[in-house]
């Protein structure tokens, strides 16, 4: 057996617990370490000083897996820089290789510091799956190699992008086929990822259309049931309006679940607003419709939900959220899967019946869906579902009313999602976004006329740019019922005006 694989876990693990602690390993104490370690001493020709060096860049190598730091590298600059600094750190806690053996001397055999592995991974923007090929070990199909395969020349020579070039979607695919196999399948791969990662993103925000979708759920009570809210003047068809409670069983995943099933996790954040911890995967970057440019993004994965999110709101200084002791994270993960409630509860708005005549009064209700969908008491409906921020304003346009007046709850999530609400004195309730944080605002009152008697409900008064703002806190029902309670919403679902 050769000294390499005579592999003594313990010995490994203590060296790589003293890196984790941050003490500075000696080159006395690594010696003694692979004495235990190789089972004989250097003098005695058992191992080499080659292999004492070796072992002191295993044991940082197995710590930076258990890590999973280098596991990852599609982070923003910020976060790169920091884990750079970080690798700095460990790797200077090893002794300095001061004495190379003739092998590693012939054959070039020079270990990649972690920290500049990471940054070249960065840099390349490495995802896990990727095949990566040294220049020393061939030509890999970078961008030079990518024209020649395909006769295109789509850089010039200081490396932009030649837009005027670029083949139409009938050639690119035609071009495709003049591939050697292996580096076409990688490309496709490559492909198939980002559209598995677009679709994903899509179901998750609900902006995925499949057709005609079945309502799957552990319970469908019926609220309110169907009542006509339009008559079709030629036909006498009738459309009916629906509401319902969903009850859907919450099956959270454990930590042990996520560790296992996402290999790829860089680190553990938490939400500085709710609290919620997430794992941080890595993501493709988007493309921003707006203007073009590239946006990276991560992939949060929690307990209960999973959803993409921008780099900036991890990386950036005054972030979304923040990093977590890894140690703790198992804790916390453990304390928010035991609180999280057994079943989620949701009202679901269903507008049935004839819907062609009408359907233009639904155009702004979100993704035009049609679900099927059967109650515990067996009735089965065919229609669209209407978010519940908009249901009052669709009922409106039909002609009809929802019947009930507007709970503190409701009228918390309508305005934070966007939608003014109209009190009954004039006043209106606003999203408004201060210092980045998304906050309800209450206009209409002047300060000398209402400041004591908003200020008695709970009411928040500040000066902002010399200017006296009202807003309402949304932490919690309280201070919305005590504001509504006299001044009844009148008019509301209508997106910001």
């Amino acid at each position: 057996m050769s000294v390499s694989a005579q592999v003594r876990a313990p010995q490994l693990a203590d060296l790589s617990a003293h890196i984790g602690a941050g003490t500075k390993i000696s080159l006395q104490f690594l010696i003694g370490i692979a004495n235990q370690h190789f089972g004989g001493t250097m003098a005695a020709g058992t191992y080499t000083t080659a292999d004492a060096y070796d072992l002191a860049e295993q044991a940082l190598n197995k710590l930076i897996l258990e890590l999973r730091v280098m596991l990852a590298p599609t982070v923003g600059l910020v976060s790169a820089q920091v884990r750079v600094g970080d690798l700095e750190a460990m790797g200077a806690l090893l002794p300095t290789r001061t004495r190379r053996d003739d092998e590693v001397e012939a054959f070039d055999q020079f270990s990649t510091p972690p920290a500049l592995g990471f940054a070249a991974a960065w840099l390349a923007d490495l995802k896990p799956g990727d095949v990566v090929l040294e220049p020393s070990a061939g030509s890999g199909l970078n961008i030079g190699e990518f024209q020649r395969q395909l006769g295109l020349k789509l850089l010039n020579e200081e490396g932009d992008l030649l837009i005027a070039k670029l083949p139409t979607v009938k050639q690119f695919l035609n071009r495709l086929l003049s591939m050697c196999v292996d580096p076409m399948n990688r490309l496709f791969d490559e492909f198939a990822s980002r559209l598995d990662q677009a679709v994903e993103a899509a179901a998750e925000a609900g902006l995925l259309n499949v057709g005609v979708e079945t309502v799957i759920a552990d319970s469908i009570e019926v609220m309110s049931p169907p009542r006509v809210v339009y008559t079709c003047p030629r036909t006498g068809a009738e459309t009916t309006y629906t509401e319902l409670k969903v009850w859907r069983r919450n099956n959270p995943i454990t930590y042990d679940e996520v560790m296992e099933k996402h290999p790829d996790i860089i680190r553990f954040v938490k939400n500085r607003r709710t609290g919620r911890v997430y794992a941080l995967r890595p993501a493709h970057n988007r493309t921003d419709l707006k203007d073009g440019s590239v946006v990276p993004q991560y992939r949060l994965v929690g307990p209960l939900h999973t959803h993409y999110v921008d780099a900036k709101h991890i990386d950036d200084r005054h972030a979304t959220y923040e990093f977590m002791d890894r140690r703790k994270a198992p804790s916390a993960w453990a304390a928010e899967v035991g609180q999280s409630e057994p079943f989620q509860v949701e009202a679901m708005h269903v507008i049935s019946g004839i819907l062609l005549p009408i359907w233009d009064k639904l155009a702004d209700t979100g993704e035009p869906k049609v679900y099927r969908l059967q109650t515990d008491d067996g009735a089965r409906l065919l229609g669209r579902v209407v978010p519940a921020v908009q249901i009052r304003q669709v009922l409106a346009k039909l002609g009809a009313s929802y019947g009930k007046p507007w709970s503190p709850k409701e009228a918390i999530k309508t305005v934070l999602a966007g939608h003014d609400l109209l009190l009954a004195n004039g006043w209106k309730l606003a999203r408004a976004k201060v210092s980045g944080e998304a906050r309800i605002e209450l206009k209409g009152p002047l300060w000398g006329d209402y400041y004591q008697d908003l200020k008695k409900v709970g009411v928040i008064q500040e000066m902002i740019s010399g200017t006296t703002r009202f807003f309402v806190p949304h932490g919690g029902p309280g201070v919305m019922a005590k504001v509504i309670q006299f001044r009844p919403v009148v008019d509301g679902g209508i997106a910001g005006r």
